[in-house]
């Protein structure tokens, strides 16, 4: 009773069921667009060995306007950085134990190797405007969190277009400017920059991308919770509406619901800035 119906018949070797169970291991991805390191990993694992991949994260960070010309992957030993000293040791106590526990030796701490991702800016003449030279940076200590996203996001976004991928994104705008999210929509939405057809589902509190029609009425789904906690599901192309409507205008004027219901809020500020409390809130 609480196994997947798709899994049992897997079990037996029902043929469909197996394609369809194949089908999601290799061809569905999903990342949190809350937990950067998850997908990070990939990200800069690839840069670090895939010249090609290299030049279009470069160029896409460049085109992206944060300020980034190059990339570097750097490796250095744990004694040589600025890391606190009990981190080390914790690192090092957790070496040991794992090494311990496959029968090995921990290596010195001068083998313990740390990655680094460095980022070149080009400096220029405050007077003249003119480029002067490059500076180095390190990405995790001297880069935006905003800058940082968007650079750990394009391994996965890279290869999802490359492979016709199916990729789910959870909190997809966090920490990324608006236009930006824009535009890497806009990558699954040309056969030019996604000719292998990839699909992108995402979840998002954007509301500038019902504008302008950038979303078909098919690709626009509410999430509407009721007051027993329950969500609804349901498609802009399931409300009637005119066809030259604006998509965003009507969003937030409540028409399309899956709105928050936030009038209260006003009233009670004005109350305890007035009163000191709130009358319902001394009733409760």
């Amino acid at each position: 009773p609480n196994a997947l119906f798709l899994s049992v018949l897997a079990q037996f070797n029902h043929e469909l069921a197996t394609e369809i169970l194949q089908w999601f291991r290799t061809r569905l991805r999903g990342i949190s667009g809350l937990d950067d390191k998850m997908y990070g990993r990939y990200t800069i694992e690839r840069t670090e060995r895939d010249d090609t991949f290299r030049r279009r994260v470069q160029t896409l960070l460049r085109l992206s306007d944060v300020g980034i010309t190059g990339l570097g992957i750097e490796r250095i030993p744990m004694s040589q950085t600025e890391m606190p000293s009990e981190i080390q040791q914790a690192l090092r106590h957790l070496m040991d134990a794992l090494s311990e526990k496959r029968g090995g030796q921990a290596p010195p701490d001068e083998d313990i190797l740390l990655e680094r991702v460095t980022t070149v800016h080009p400096v220029f003449d405050s007077a003249t405007g003119k480029y002067v030279r490059e500076e180095i940076f390190d990405m995790e200590m001297h880069e935006s969190e905003g800058t940082k996203k968007c650079f750990y996001l394009l391994g996965p976004w890279i290869d999802t277009l490359e492979n016709g991928y199916v990729l789910f994104v959870d909190e997809m705008d966090a920490r990324l400017h608006p236009l930006l999210t824009r535009e890497l929509v806009q990558m699954f939405l040309s056969p030019r920059s996604n000719p292998h057809n990839a699909q992108l589902i995402f979840a998002t509190h954007d509301v500038g991308l019902l504008a302008d029609r950038l979303l078909r009425r098919d690709e626009v789904w509410f999430t509407e919770k009721n007051r027993y906690g329950a969500t609804e599901l349901y498609s802009l192309a399931e409300i009637k509406a005119r066809k030259d409507a604006s998509f965003y205008r009507n969003y937030l004027r409540g028409m399309y619901g899956a709105v928050p219901h936030l009038g209260g809020l006003q009233p009670f500020v004005e109350q305890e800035m007035l009163y000191g409390a709130h009358p319902e809130a001394e009733r409760a």
